[in-house]
């Protein structure tokens, strides 16, 4: 998992998306096209992930 800083319009979660992953860890992020449908339930599941973590009140 990374954070996608900004891709798809998620910000502060960390998802299981594609990246490139070397000795040193990530490299670069693969940023596959996404339909409209796809986009929508992708940033549907960071905010449930950004409202479990708000609930458990831990820091970032």
């Amino acid at each position: 998992s990374t954070r996608p800083d900004g891709a798809y319009g998620i910000e502060d979660v960390c998802l299981s998306i594609p990246c490139v992953v070397g000795l040193e860890g990530v490299e670069k992020r693969v940023d596959p096209e996404l339909s409209d449908d796809e986009r929508k339930a992708l940033q549907a599941s960071a905010q449930a992930l950004h409202e479990s973590r708000q609930g458990l009140q831990v820091e970032p």
